[in-house]
C-alpha cells in the first residue's frame, strides 16, 4: 500500500471536499466493494484547486448518473489525474473512472436528457403534467387524458378503413377467381377461330405467287401467329392478378391487427395493467416500496403460465421463423461497450434475427456493434440508474409500464431474455400477453457475490424470486453448462425445459489474419515477425487465472528470449498484473492495449501465436460453471492454446495435448485442440506455454484443428439453432453432436 497516496472527495453538489488517505485505490480498476471512511468536509468554490497535489479525486453520487456538472467537472480533473472515481454510499461501490468511461456516461446522460425532453414535449402536447391517478379499490387507475382517447379513436378508424379496403381487395381476388373458368372458356374459343382462320390463310398462300396479295395476307398470318402466341399470356392474367392481390392481403390483416391492439393498448392504459406510477415520478425505488415490488414479483411467480413455440420447421437463414422475435436484456445499471458479455449479447441477437423474419432487441443503453450487424434496437434507460438492490427490483415495474405498449402492439413470436439481476420484465410480459419465452441463464450473481464480495443480498429472498419467476414462466431455458443446468434443476424447474447451450463465436468477426495482416498488426504494436506472441484476452479479475498469470510471466520471458506477451481487457486484478510488470522492468517485453472496441479485440487476437485461459477451480469450494467467450474466439482464429483442463473447457477442447507428451519430442498431432494443464498449477503452465513457444507447427496444427472444431460446433447460428431443434424436438447440433463425438459410449 502506498501510504502517501491522498484523495480529494467531492461532495455530490460540488460545493464542499474532504481529503482522505488511502493507497489501495490506485489498484482499483472498475467497479468495487468499498466502504469509505467517514471524512471531514469544508467548503470550497474550486474543486480543481483544491486538488492540487492529491494523488486523485473520488466523487460522491447521489443518483446512478452524474449531473451534467459532475461530468464537466469529472472531465476536467482527468485531464490532470489519472486516478478519478465515482462512489455510491448506497451500494458502498466505488467506480474507476477513464475516459472511454466518461464518454459513456456522457452518451447515456444525453440520451436520459432527451427522453427527458421528449417526454416533457408530449406532456405539454397532452396539457396534462401527469397522468390523473384515481383511487379504485385495493389498486388504482390511470385515467385517459382526452387526446389520448382521439388517438384511441384514431386507430380504431385506421382498423376500419383497412378492413374495408380488406373486404374490397378480397371481393376483387373472389371476382377474377370466379370469372377465370368462363374467360379461360372464351380464350379456347378465340384461339381455336384463329388457328382456323391460320389454316385457311396458310393454304391461300400456298397458291399466290410474289403479289401485292400475296403480301398482304402475309402481314395478316404473321399478326394471326402473334395473336395466337398472346393468348396464353391472357389466359393466366386474371388468375395472376388474383395471386398477386392474395399474396398482400396479409399486409393488411398484420395492420389491421396491429391497429386493434394498439386501440386495445391504449385502452388497457385506462386499468390497473401493471402499476399506478405518475408519469414525472423520479429517483430511485426505495424500501417504502418493497411491499409493491414483492406483490409484483409473487404475482408473477405464483401463476405461471408457459407458452409453447413449436416451429413447423426449424428456423434458418433461408426459411426464417415468422413473426417478430425480441431479444430483452434490461441490465440498466451496467453500461457496456466491450467485453464477453457486450459480443455474447450482439452476435447472439444477429444469430436469432437472421432465422425470424422480424426482429427487434431492446435493451437499456446502446450497443453499436448491434448497428453494425444490422440488428434493430430499441434503448429504454432506467428511470433511475442508482445501482441499489430495492432500485434493480423496483425497475421491473417501471419497464413493464413503459414496454407494456410495445408487447401489445408487436405481439412477438417470443421474447427471448437474457436474465438479469432481479429481471422479471420477460416472465411478466409472456404471462401477459401469451408469448413464448425463452431464458437466457449463465448462472448467479448472487452466489458471485456471495464468492467475490464476502457477503449476501440483503434482498437476496426477492431477487430469487425474479429468478424463479423468470424460470417458472418459460418455455425453454438455454444455460451455459452443465452445472448451471443442475443449479436451475434443484430448484424445481424441468429438466426437460433446461438446454445446456454454450457460449459460441462469430467466425468472421474472429478468424485467422492473412500474412500482410498479420504484420502490419505486428509492426503497429512492437513486434517483430521473429517475435513469438502470447495473447490473454478478458477481464482481469475472479476466476479468470491472474494469479497463475502473474506467476508464470516473469518465468516464461526469462526462458525464452523470443517470447512477447499481448495483454488486451481490463479488470479489478489488472493493476496487479501492471504492477508486476513495472517492478521487474518488462515493458518491452509484455504490450498492454487495456479495454478496446468488440471490433478492435478480434483483430488484435490474430497478432498471437499462442493464447492462453489459466482459469482456477471456481469459487467457494463449487465447480467451475462457466463458457469462457474467450475460449471460442481463441478457437476461431486459430491460435495455439494453453488452457486449463477444468469443467467444460477441457470438453470443448477435447482432444488435448498434455505437457506430457512433449517429453519424447515433437508429438504427433491429429485432431487435437490445444493444450490442457492442470488448474493452478504455475510450473505445468510454463512448460506448456514453452513447448508451443519453441515449436511452431505443432501450434499451428493445433491452432488450425481448433478452427475447425469452432466451425463445425460452435458459431452463434448453430448455438441458436439448437434452440429451435430442442423446442421442436429434434436432435441436438452443435455442443451437444461434439460431446457425442469425444465420448462415443
Amino acid at each position: 500500500m502506498d501510504r502517501s497516496a491522498h484523495y480529494l472527495v467531492v461532495s455530490a453538489a460540488l460545493d464542499s471536499v474532504g481529503v482522505l488517505a488511502e493507497g489501495e485505490l490506485a489498484a482499483m480498476t472498475e467497479r468495487h466493494y468499498f466502504d469509505l471512511p467517514i471524512v471531514q468536509f469544508k467548503a470550497t468554490q474550486d474543486v480543481t484547486a483544491a486538488g492540487q497535489g492529491t494523488t486523485g479525486t473520488i466523487f460522491l453520487m447521489d443518483r446512478g448518473l452524474p449531473s451534467r456538472a459532475q461530468l464537466a467537472m469529472m472531465k476536467t480533473v482527468l485531464q490532470m489525474q489519472s486516478h478519478i472515481f465515482m462512489y455510491f454510499p448506497t451500494e458502498k461501490a466505488l467506480e474507476r473512472i477513464d475516459f472511454e468511461r466518461l464518454g459513456s456516461l456522457q452518451r447515456h446522460h444525453l440520451v436520459r436528457a432527451i427522453g427527458v425532453r421528449i417526454m416533457a414535449w408530449r406532456a405539454r402536447r397532452r396539457g396534462v403534467a401527469r397522468l390523473a391517478l384515481q383511487a379504485s379499490g385495493p389498486g388504482q387507475v390511470l385515467s385517459l387524458p382526452a387526446d389520448m382517447s382521439a388517438l384511441q379513436a384514431t386507430a380504431e378508424h385506421i382498423g376500419r378503413e383497412v378492413e374495408g379496403l380488406d373486404g374490397h381487395l378480397k371481393g376483387a381476388v373472389t371476382q377474377l377467381r370466379n370469372g377465370a373458368p368462363a374467360i379461360a372458356d372464351q380464350i379456347e374459343a378465340h384461339t381455336t377461330s384463329v388457328s382456323l382462320h391460320l389454316d385457311a390463310a396458310h393454304k391461300a398462300l400456298a397458291n399466290q405467287t410474289s403479289t401485292p396479295a400475296h403480301a398482304a395476307l402475309l402481314k395478316a398470318v404473321n399478326a394471326l401467329e402473334d395473336v395466337k402466341q398472346s393468348i396464353p399470356a391472357f389466359r393466366t392474367l386474371g388468375l395472376g392478378m388474383a395471386d398477386h392481390i392474395d399474396a398482400g392481403l396479409p399486409v393488411l390483416d398484420r395492420v389491421h391487427a396491429q391497429s386493434t391492439t394498439l386501440a386495445s393498448g391504449l385502452t388497457r392504459m385506462a386499468t390497473p395493467a401493471v402499476m399506478a406510477v405518475s408519469a414525472d415520478r423520479t429517483g430511485p425505488y426505495t424500501d417504502a416500496d418493497l411491499p409493491g415490488i414483492e406483490s409484483f414479483l409473487r404475482g408473477v411467480a405464483d401463476n405461471e403460465r408457459p407458452n409453447a413455440l413449436v416451429p413447423e420447421a426449424t428456423p434458418s437463414v433461408a426459411q426464417p421463423l415468422a413473426g417478430t422475435g425480441m431479444y430483452l436484456r434490461l441490465d440498466f445499471w451496467n453500461h457496456l461497450t466491450s467485453g464477453g458479455s457486450y459480443g455474447h449479447t450482439c452476435y447472439q441477437a444477429q444469430a436469432l434475427a437472421e432465422t425470424t423474419r422480424d426482429f427487434v432487441s431492446v435493451t437499456s443503453s446502446r450497443y453499436e456493434l448491434l448497428d453494425t450487424l444490422g440488428v434493430r434496437q430499441v434503448i429504454v434507460p432506467g428511470r433511475d440508474m442508482t445501482q441499489t438492490e430495492v432500485n434493480i427490483l423496483g425497475m421491473n415495474r417501471f419497464y413493464c409500464d413503459q414496454l407494456a405498449v410495445m408487447f401489445e402492439a408487436v405481439r412477438p413470436a417470443y421474447i427471448f431474455e437474457r436474465a438479469v439481476l432481479g429481471s422479471a420484465v420477460g416472465a411478466w410480459a409472456s404471462r401477459r400477453y401469451n408469448i413464448p419465452y425463452i431464458v437466457e441463464y449463465n448462472g448467479s450473481e448472487i452466489a458471485m457475490k456471495r464468492s467475490f464480495a464476502g457477503e449476501g443480498y440483503a434482498h437476496e429472498d426477492l431477487l430469487l424470486l425474479a429468478e424463479d419467476a423468470a424460470f417458472r414462466q418459460a418455455t425453454l431455458i438455454s444455460v451455459v453448462s452443465d452445472h448451471v443446468a443442475e443449479d436451475v434443476a434443484r430448484r424445481g424447474i424441468a429438466e426437460s425445459k433446461i438446454l445446456v447451450n454454450p457460449n459460441a463465436v462469430d467466425p468472421i468477426a474472429y478468424a485467422p489474419g492473412t500474412p500482410d495482416e498479420v504484420a502490419s498488426l505486428r509492426s503497429a504494436l512492437g513486434f517483430s515477425q521473429e517475435d513469438r506472441v502470447v495473447g490473454f484476452i478478458g477481464t482481469f479479475g475472479g476466476w479468470h487465472g491472474i494469479d497463475v498469470l502473474c506467476a508464470s510471466l516473469p518465468a516464461i520471458l526469462a526462458a525464452e528470449s523470443r517470447l512477447k506477451f499481448l495483454l488486451i481487457g481490463d479488470g479489478h486484478l489488472k493493476q496487479k498484473v501492471v504492477n508486476l510488470i513495472t517492478e521487474l522492468q518488462l515493458q518491452d517485453r509484455v504490450v498492454d492495449v487495456g479495454r478496446v472496441p468488440q471490433a478492435r479485440g478480434a483483430e488484435l487476437l490474430r497478432a498471437c501465436d499462442i493464447l492462453i485461459s489459466p482459469h482456477s477451480s471456481g469459487m467457494l469450494g463449487k465447480p467451475f460453471f462457466g463458457s469462457p467467450t474467450k475460449l471460442f474466439e481463441y478457437m476461431a482464429v486459430g491460435g495455439g492454446i494453453v488452457a486449463s483442463d477444468l469443467e467444460q473447457i477441457a470438453e470443448v477442447l477435447a482432444p488435448a495435448l498434455r505437457t506430457s507428451d512433449f517429453a519424447g519430442g515433437k508429438p504427433d498431432v491429429t485432431n487435437q485442440r490445444a493444450v490442457l494443464c492442470p488448474p493452478g498449477d504455475v510450473d505445468d503452465f510454463i512448460r506448456a506455454v514453452l513447448v508451443l513457444a519453441r515449436d511452431p507447427e505443432t501450434t499451428r496444427l493445433l491452432g488450425a484443428n481448433a478452427r475447425a472444431a469452432a466451425l463445425e460446433y460452435y458459431t452463434w447460428r448453430q448455438h441458436v439453432q439448437n434452440l429451435w431443434l430442442r423446442l421442436g424436438g429434434k436432435a441436438l447440433g452443435g455442443y451437444a453432436a461434439d460431446r457425442l463425438r469425444s465420448r462415443p459410449g
